[in-house]
């Protein structure tokens, strides 16, 4: 889940983001419209179901990516987080993933380096 707390004693951690561009929290009515204009860029996504970080992964052709996620997983957001470099975005992928440990990831938290 995707939350902050204010109790000192259970302060939940952010995951470290890195040096990101932007950052977007969209929801999948607006994918279509907003992610054409946004090929060959890095990006990190997690797509989101009922405020629950279900999968990480990394795209360059965002549009495309999450089109093939829409036929094969369940969410209803998605966060967006854009990336300079290739390197940059493979790094954040992977410290968000075992951050999270999504349930759509589970085998590349296993057995993932």
């Amino acid at each position: 889940m995707i939350v902050e707390s204010t109790n000192v004693e259970n302060m939940h951690v952010s995951p470290p983001f890195g040096n990101t561009l932007s950052c977007a929290v969209i929801s999948w009515s607006d994918i279509t419209q907003k992610l054409n204009k946004v090929a060959g860029r890095y990006f990190v996504y997690l797509l989101i179901k009922d405020d629950e970080v279900i999968y990480v992964g990394r795209s360059f052709n965002l549009s495309c990516r999450l089109s093939w996620h829409k036929y094969r997983k369940d969410f209803d957001t998605i966060y967006l987080a854009e990336y300079k470099t290739y390197d940059e975005c493979c790094q954040t992928e992977k410290q968000i993933t075992k951050y999270y440990s999504p349930s759509e990831n589970r085998l590349w938290v296993l057995y993932g380096t």
